[in-house]
């Protein structure tokens, strides 16, 4: 045994690690990937801290700002797919950045007038939703279109690292900058953020799709019949199926965690402020970025049975989150912070081998597609982030966390035990 874990550990090199940004436009990808990611998290942290601000707390509130948010995506996600298999995804993805610039600009034209209401702060979260609907199935499938298919778990890892290394600069950023000058001086750095993601987009040499057939003249009639066909391959395909599936309860249960429950159990029951929300959020992305690297440098192949053991390992980490919460003094502060990291671990683990999933079980020509149809999961988040908040405000924040952890953990065993089409997938 010692001497199969000292081979692995020889084959992890720097050279395998990294082996995906050798090629000059996955390095402008993932440099676009982490303006995006930096301001995303940014906003994750500034957005429900400032509906707290606005609302004096009120929990429910902050679960349908992330429900209007996520809801974009049950409406527009699979145009986005088909729109990203039809068109230069380059320009796809150009689109979906330089419309985020223009929004986050606007947020903060707005906070600066001193016109911000709590309906303002909904109608802007629907239309960054609603960009977000078309950037995910151009970004994940031009990943496949600029490097090899062997390394494509490589790429992908790599890719979520941009989100692992930007959810501690990004919100550990956020939380000083509320704390120390305010709101508008948040969401300023977002749209400067946003900047650097339109230019590194621009860059791409992409010219659209080379495995692509001969398509039908752009109506109605054959956007409709290409979201139906993308539809049927995923639901016929078992490892594709059972991503949707499992999907559904990943966003609607485990992810109302970073919008919902982090900044509720920080205000209710640690007492923390805007800088110690951030640092519960930044501890998430160090338990993310030792998930994205190991992946990395494995290049795993059963993907699909770390992907159920991520989904229950996330569950378990949601429990004992929310109850260390209750521990006095001290230790009520620091065991949280800790124990939020492995929940990070489950959370980038899940995105990176889903979207490897998605991008190896079909072919080139629809893999937009397939990365949209998550899209009508992702809206499940709408529905799994405003049951939250409402459930927080009838039995508490660490009750309601709990309760949504024990459903992870039960559908992961459930797909463990029923699910052979994703259990036992394992990369080409």
């Amino acid at each position: 045994m010692i001497r199969i874990v000292r081979a692995a550990a020889q084959d992890i090199t720097l050279e395998r690690l990294f082996r995906s940004l050798k090629y000059r436009d996955y390095r402008l990808l993932w440099v676009g990937q982490a303006c995006h990611a930096g301001a995303l998290w940014i906003e994750m942290v500034a957005r429900p801290w400032l509906v707290l601000e606005i609302t004096n707390g009120d929990a429910a509130m902050v679960g349908v700002m992330v429900a209007i948010r996520a809801l974009p995506s049950l409406f527009f996600g699979l145009i986005g797919g088909v729109l990203s298999d039809r068109f230069n995804r380059k320009y796809v993805l150009l689109s979906a950045k330089g419309s985020a610039f223009t929004i986050s600009t606007l947020f903060v034209a707005v906070l600066m007038a001193g016109w911000m209401e709590l309906w303002i702060i909904f109608l802007f979260a629907f239309l960054r939703g609603s960009v977000m609907a078309f950037d995910q199935p151009a970004r994940q499938s031009l990943v496949s279109q600029v490097v090899p298919m062997e390394i494509i778990t490589n790429s992908v890892a790599l890719m979520s690292s941009t989100q692992s290394v930007m959810r501690i600069v990004g919100v550990l950023a956020s939380g000083l900058v509320i704390e120390l000058l305010g709101f508008t001086y948040a969401f300023a750095l977002v749209a400067v953020i946003y900047s650097g993601a339109v230019i590194s987009t621009s860059l791409l040499r992409v010219h659209g799709h080379p495995h692509r057939r001969t398509l039908q003249p752009m109506s109605l009639a054959t956007v409709w019949g290409e979201l139906v066909e993308g539809v049927k391959f995923g639901f016929s395909t078992p490892a594709i199926r059972g991503i949707i599936v499992m999907s559904l309860v990943f966003y609607a249960f485990a992810m109302s965690y970073m919008q919902v429950f982090i900044p509720l159990i920080a205000w209710q029951e640690i007492g923390l402020g805007a800088r110690g929300v951030s640092y519960l959020a930044a501890s998430t992305g160090i338990g993310a970025l030792f998930a994205t690297f190991a992946i990395a440098a494995t290049y795993p192949k059963r993907l699909g049975l770390i992907l159920i053991l991520a989904l229950i390992g996330m569950g378990i980490a949601l429990i004992a989150y929310s109850s260390s919460a209750l521990l006095p003094g001290w230790t009520g502060i620091v065991v949280p912070v800790l124990l939020i990291g492995i929940v990070g671990v489950g959370q980038t683990g899940y995105f990176s081998l889903s979207n490897a999933t998605l991008l190896t079980a079909a072919p080139p020509e629809i893999r937009g597609r397939m990365v949209s149809l998550t899209s009508l999961d992702r809206s499940m988040a709408a529905v799994g982030g405003a049951l939250g908040g409402v459930l927080a405000g009838l039995v508490g924040a660490i009750a309601a966390q709990s309760i949504y952890g024990a459903i992870v953990i039960l559908a992961g065993i459930g797909f463990f035990v029923l699910g052979d089409g994703i259990r036992n997938y394992r990369t080409p």
